[in-house]
């Protein structure tokens, strides 16, 4: 059995009659470079959260530190893990982290994330690609390194401007896939339909 892709399954069938106007979902979103990939983003307008999934035999070695990156990337950030894991993410979470209970029946929320109304600076910057950043910079476009490029952006715009920026940018790039799976998928979701919301490794 393929855990990770049955609950990837399992859990967009439990999320797609949450989701709100606007609202789409990703597949291993990737962030910071690509050295971070969210299993699962619900991303919106006003709205991106990302859900990183644990199956039974996960090590969760590495877990705090992927969910600080993803704090700050994310709106929202919650862990989706099977039930005997539970107990010790819940020890290992800060109580800002939201907690998914991947039970074998039905999948309940244990706790809901914590809410930000937007991205810091740093955070944003990460999703945005050069080109973004320099239609941003305009007339101060300066160099066309990425990382010059990134601190430009950060000594001359505003929170607000990138965080919203970053947001349009991320739904901009997800939105195709997500029309194209919602007008091809059945009545019933399978595999194949979830595949078509993965979205490619290159991001610049």
């Amino acid at each position: 059995m393929n855990y990770a892709a049955d609950e990837t399954l399992r859990l967009i069938r439990w999320l797609l009659p949450q989701l709100q106007q606007d609202e789409i979902i990703a597949l291993e979103l990737p962030y910071k470079d690509v050295s971070r990939k969210a299993d699962i983003a619900i991303v919106g307008p006003n709205r991106l959260v990302a859900i990183e999934v644990k199956g039974p035999r996960d090590n969760l070695a590495k877990l705090s530190r992927q969910v600080e990156d993803y704090v700050e990337g994310f709106l929202e950030v919650y862990v989706a893990a099977a039930p005997n894991l539970m107990p010790t993410i819940k020890d290992i979470m800060p109580e800002r982290i939201g907690l998914i209970d991947l039970g074998e029946t039905t999948i309940s929320r244990r706790r809901l994330s914590a809410k930000r109304q937007r991205l810091s600076k740093t955070g944003a910057i990460q999703w945005l690609r050069a080109d973004e950043l320099r239609q941003m910079l305009g007339a101060r476009r300066g160099p066309s390194n990425i990382q010059m490029l990134r601190q430009s952006a950060v000594n001359l715009l505003t929170t607000a401007q990138l965080s919203h920026s970053a947001i349009t940018s991320i739904y901009n790039r997800a939105n195709q896939k997500f029309a194209i799976f919602n007008s091809e998928r059945g009545e019933r979701l399978t595999l194949d339909d979830v595949e078509t919301l993965r979205l490619p490794k290159k991001i610049r």
